[in-house]
Protein backbone atom coordinates (compact mmCIF):
# COMPACT_ATOMS: atom_id res chain seq x y z
CA UNK A 1 0.00 0.00 0.00
CA UNK A 2 1.41 3.38 -1.01
CA UNK A 3 1.76 6.30 1.37
CA UNK A 4 -1.18 8.15 -0.25
CA UNK A 5 -3.41 5.08 0.04
CA UNK A 6 -2.48 4.74 3.72
CA UNK A 7 -3.19 8.44 4.27
CA UNK A 8 -6.58 8.09 2.58
CA UNK A 9 -7.52 5.10 4.74
CA UNK A 10 -6.34 6.90 7.89
CA UNK A 11 -8.35 10.01 6.99
CA UNK A 12 -11.45 7.91 6.32
CA UNK A 13 -11.10 6.12 9.66
CA UNK A 14 -10.60 9.48 11.35
CA UNK A 15 -13.78 10.83 9.80
CA UNK A 16 -15.72 7.81 11.02
CA UNK A 17 -14.53 8.51 14.56
CA UNK A 18 -15.86 12.08 14.58
CA UNK A 19 -19.12 12.62 16.45
CA UNK A 20 -22.08 13.01 14.14
CA UNK A 21 -24.73 15.41 15.49
CA UNK A 22 -27.61 13.87 13.54
CA UNK A 23 -26.88 10.47 15.06
CA UNK A 24 -26.41 11.85 18.55
CA UNK A 25 -29.77 13.63 18.64
CA UNK A 26 -33.20 12.06 18.58
CA UNK A 27 -34.21 11.63 14.95
CA UNK A 28 -37.05 13.96 13.96
CA UNK A 29 -39.46 12.09 11.70
CA UNK A 30 -41.99 14.91 11.55
CA UNK A 31 -43.31 16.35 8.32
CA UNK A 32 -41.93 19.70 9.43
CA UNK A 33 -38.43 18.22 9.30
CA UNK A 34 -38.79 16.17 6.12
CA UNK A 35 -40.84 18.38 3.80
CA UNK A 36 -38.27 21.20 3.59
CA UNK A 37 -35.72 18.53 2.64
CA UNK A 38 -38.13 17.20 0.03
CA UNK A 39 -38.51 20.65 -1.48
CA UNK A 40 -34.83 20.31 -2.44
CA UNK A 41 -35.83 17.32 -4.60
CA UNK A 42 -38.65 19.23 -6.30
CA UNK A 43 -36.55 22.35 -6.92
CA UNK A 44 -33.49 20.33 -8.01
CA UNK A 45 -31.17 21.84 -5.40
CA UNK A 46 -28.24 19.56 -6.17
CA UNK A 47 -26.07 21.23 -3.51
CA UNK A 48 -28.24 19.69 -0.77
CA UNK A 49 -27.07 16.10 -1.15
CA UNK A 50 -27.99 15.02 2.38
CA UNK A 51 -31.50 16.47 2.14
CA UNK A 52 -32.04 14.92 -1.29
CA UNK A 53 -30.89 11.53 -0.04
CA UNK A 54 -32.94 11.62 3.14
CA UNK A 55 -36.15 12.53 1.34
CA UNK A 56 -35.59 10.22 -1.64
CA UNK A 57 -34.67 7.34 0.69
CA UNK A 58 -37.85 7.81 2.73
CA UNK A 59 -39.99 7.96 -0.40
CA UNK A 60 -38.36 4.91 -1.96
CA UNK A 61 -39.00 3.02 1.28
CA UNK A 62 -42.62 4.16 1.22
CA UNK A 63 -43.03 3.08 -2.42
CA UNK A 64 -41.58 -0.33 -1.58
CA UNK A 65 -43.79 -0.67 1.49
CA UNK A 66 -46.91 0.13 -0.48
CA UNK A 67 -46.02 -2.57 -2.99
CA UNK A 68 -44.99 -5.18 -0.41
CA UNK A 69 -47.55 -4.54 2.34
CA UNK A 70 -50.64 -4.40 0.16
CA UNK A 71 -52.82 -2.47 2.61
CA UNK A 72 -56.36 -3.80 2.95
CA UNK A 73 -58.93 -2.23 0.63
CA UNK A 74 -60.67 -0.49 3.55
CA UNK A 75 -57.48 1.16 4.88
CA UNK A 76 -57.99 4.96 4.92
CA UNK A 77 -54.51 5.67 3.53
CA UNK A 78 -54.38 3.01 0.85
CA UNK A 79 -53.27 4.30 -2.52
CA UNK A 80 -52.62 2.72 -5.87
CA UNK A 81 -49.59 4.32 -7.46
CA UNK A 82 -49.36 3.92 -11.22
CA UNK A 83 -46.44 1.78 -12.35
CA UNK A 84 -45.07 4.78 -14.21
CA UNK A 85 -44.88 7.11 -11.19
CA UNK A 86 -41.38 8.23 -10.24
CA UNK A 87 -40.02 9.05 -6.81
CA UNK A 88 -39.65 12.68 -7.86
CA UNK A 89 -43.33 12.82 -8.88
CA UNK A 90 -44.47 11.37 -5.57
CA UNK A 91 -42.21 13.81 -3.68
CA UNK A 92 -43.85 16.69 -5.58
CA UNK A 93 -47.29 15.36 -4.60
CA UNK A 94 -46.25 15.24 -0.94
CA UNK A 95 -44.79 18.77 -0.98
CA UNK A 96 -47.95 20.18 -2.64
CA UNK A 97 -50.18 18.36 -0.13
CA UNK A 98 -48.12 19.69 2.79
CA UNK A 99 -48.32 23.24 1.41
CA UNK A 100 -52.12 22.91 1.56
CA UNK A 101 -52.02 21.30 5.06
CA UNK A 102 -49.28 23.13 7.00
CA UNK A 103 -51.01 22.20 10.26
CA UNK A 104 -49.64 18.67 9.75
CA UNK A 105 -46.07 19.81 10.45
CA UNK A 106 -45.84 17.83 13.72
CA UNK A 107 -47.30 14.64 12.22
CA UNK A 108 -45.11 11.73 11.19
CA UNK A 109 -43.77 12.32 7.68
CA UNK A 110 -44.75 8.84 6.47
CA UNK A 111 -48.40 9.43 7.47
CA UNK A 112 -48.35 12.78 5.70
CA UNK A 113 -46.81 11.19 2.60
CA UNK A 114 -49.35 8.36 2.64
CA UNK A 115 -52.20 10.88 2.95
CA UNK A 116 -50.85 12.87 0.02
CA UNK A 117 -50.44 9.80 -2.18
CA UNK A 118 -53.88 8.51 -1.21
CA UNK A 119 -55.38 11.81 -2.33
CA UNK A 120 -53.41 11.82 -5.59
CA UNK A 121 -53.78 8.13 -6.44
CA UNK A 122 -56.81 6.61 -4.75
CA UNK A 123 -57.60 3.00 -5.54
CA UNK A 124 -60.59 2.25 -7.75
CA UNK A 125 -62.84 -0.20 -6.01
Amino acid sequence: MTWSEKATVAAFIGLLALPTPILADKFDSSAGNFVPRCRAVVTHERDKDFDLGLCAGAMIALHDDMILLQLPSDHPLRSCLPDSVTVEQSVAVVVRWFNRHPQSRQENFMWVAMSAMHEAWPCDE
